[in-house]
């Protein structure tokens, strides 16, 4: 999706609002996933990065907002390729002074240690468990590029 594309997107959300009003960020309307009673609690900001910005202050959840217009959560970001002028980056794993800390305790714990609560190291996090957690679809995780890993021999999620 190009960046035209995005625009088109937000032009289209912005469309099946109502009550919109500019403001010095973007927009605010009535929310589609709610009875608002005429009250003005969405938010919708195009981002400088190019993703459009969905906040209800009724505490909708965004999927709700967006599938209330008849979209996906896809629409609200722009793809990278295809003639995105967006810059692509590649997923890099932080290091903090604790990696070596946390190897030296896996190193040290035994074989029925490390299988127990009670050896000290972190447990990880696989896309499926922090989909739960999240409340997010898998599929939409993987479409923006989330994927498991293992960090450390540990299960990790990798973010682009």
């Amino acid at each position: 999706m190009s960046t035209n594309s995005v625009n088109e997107n937000f032009n289209l959300i912005l469309s099946k609002l109502t009550h919109v009003k500019k403001t010095s960020t973007g927009y605010l309307a009535n929310c589609p996933a709610h009875d608002g009673k005429g009250k003005s609690s969405l938010s919708l900001t195009l981002a400088a990065d190019g993703k459009i910005l969905v906040k209800c202050f009724a505490e909708c959840e965004a999927e709700a907002v967006v599938k209330a217009i008849g979209m996906e959560m896809k629409d609200l970001f722009p793809k990278q390729g295809g003639g995105s002028t967006l810059r692509k980056s590649r997923a890099t794993v932080q290091r903090s002074a604790q990696t070596s800390e946390i190897k030296r305790q896996k190193d040290s714990c035994s074989r029925e240690e490390q299988e127990s609560v009670a050896c000290n190291t972190p447990r990880g996090c696989t896309l499926q468990q922090y989909a739960t957690l999240k409340g997010l679809p898998i599929p939409f995780l993987r479409e923006l590029g989330l994927s498991d890993m293992k960090y450390l021999d540990v299960d990790a999620i990798r973010i682009p």
